[in-house]
């Protein structure tokens, strides 16, 4: 073999193992998108203790206008009352100290 067919050889091996590193970095990402959404998907079926808890809480305090919700609706409502919730104690709190939330006044501090 002279020295143009050994580099053109080089060269062929040097592209296949590039083509080779290319498709294992698409395959590992194809392999991470596919991850993440069934954890996602696992997570929406099973949700985790602590969640399944604050939904039961929410069931058993709303009586049975609740149990027709669905899980995950509950739960953005759940969230957009305690921000509702935690707005309005701010408001409060700053009429209460001169512009200052409890916090911040215990920061201070």
């Amino acid at each position: 073999m002279d020295t143009s067919e050994q580099a053109q050889t080089n060269q062929e091996t040097a592209t296949a193992g590039e083509v080779q590193m290319a498709d294992e970095r698409v395959l590992d990402y194809s392999l991470l998108s596919q991850r993440k959404a069934f954890e996602s998907s696992l997570n929406s079926l099973f949700p985790t203790s602590e969640e399944d808890n604050k939904l039961q809480k929410a069931r058993g305090m709303l009586g049975e206008l609740a149990q027709t919700i669905p899980d995950d609706e509950l739960a953005v409502y759940l969230t957009q009352f305690q921000y509702l919730l935690d707005e309005w104690l701010d408001e409060y709190e700053q009429e209460l100290f001169n512009g200052l939330t409890l916090r911040r006044l215990l920061q201070d501090r």
